[in-house]
């Protein structure tokens, strides 16, 4: 039985209480009052200090706890690279092209408030280098408590429909499942 659905049985939480809020661990759908709910975090022993990550803390012992890690489950030595991205423009806006031989404008920056690296890359769909420039490069890697901008410099060099999407994403430690992707439209005023 599972008493309260988390996936974990009841006969590995148990009756104690763990976090002292009066309610049992196998009703308890957060046992250790992390912010991060047992059927998140599970049974396994991430950081193999003897205690499961459903009742740990700071399940991978970077830390960091995981209700404020945005990989809790992580290598310790990695530190947690969590951020944010932010589109100006902001994200779901539509740009117009500015005009033939005209430049316009977009700011992509991620703000890293995590311990460790996050790393970011912008993308264009679809490709076409010839109108657009990104200042610095289409890939980034920010350190912990910093940021970093990238300007995005389009330039069109034709009259014609055009339509362009970028996205930009990172991932804490540069490599995670857990990847925070935004968006902005650019369209001549025909093409949309």
């Amino acid at each position: 039985p599972d008493e309260d659905g988390d996936g974990i049985p009841d006969s590995v939480e148990g009756t104690g209480d763990s976090d002292g809020d009066g309610i049992p661990d196998f009703e308890d759908l957060d046992s250790d009052d992390d912010g991060v709910p047992d059927a998140t975090e599970g049974a396994d022993d991430s950081d193999d200090d003897g205690t499961p990550d459903y009742l740990d803390t700071d399940s991978d012992d970077d830390g960091t706890p995981d209700g404020e890690d945005c990989n809790p489950y992580g290598d310790e030595d990695s530190g947690d690279g969590c951020g944010e991205i932010e589109l100006d423009p902001a994200a779901d806006a539509v740009i117009d092209w500015p005009g033939v031989d005209q430049s316009a404008e977009l700011e992509i920056t991620l703000d890293n408030v995590g311990d460790g690296a996050a790393a970011g890359v912008v993308n264009l769909t679809p490709a076409q280098p010839f109108v657009f420039e990104i200042e610095g490069g289409s890939t980034f890697v920010v350190d912990g408590g910093a940021s970093v901008t990238r300007t995005v410099v389009f330039t069109p060099t034709a009259e014609g429909d055009y339509s362009a999407l970028f996205s930009a994403e990172y991932s804490p430690n540069g490599a995670s499942p857990d990847t925070e992707v935004v968006s902005v439209q650019i369209s001549s005023s025909s093409a949309r």
